[in-house]
């Protein structure tokens, strides 16, 4: 009986949790990260070398999103305006307005 309360000393469990990944949002997950590092290697590159001109309505989508991402409390909100300097410009703009109007 030593011999067997010594092996059964020896023997460890290592707990595991069984998680199932839904392979659909694994699949939008990567597709996100995709297309965010697309836009961002487009960023990189020059993105629209030439100005491309806002119309109101591209302006006024935009202050939607941004207000979008300012009410959101999450940690992971995300400001997405694609690789388009003169949408990153304006956005940042809107942004310190906003900021300012307290």
């Amino acid at each position: 009986t030593c011999r067997f309360a010594q092996r059964v000393a020896c023997i460890s469990n290592a707990v595991k949790v069984n998680e199932e990944v839904d392979p659909q949002r694994i699949i939008k997950r990567l597709k996100k990260e995709v297309q965010d590092l697309r836009e961002e290697l487009a960023l990189l590159r020059g993105g629209d070398e030439e100005e491309m001109e806002l119309t109101d309505e591209t302006l006024k989508h935009l202050r939607l999103k941004v207000d979008e991402f300012l009410s959101d409390s999450s940690p992971e909100a995300e400001l997405s305006v694609g690789p388009h300097m003169s949408k990153l410009r304006y956005c940042v703009g809107y942004l310190k307005t906003r900021y300012n109007e307290g």
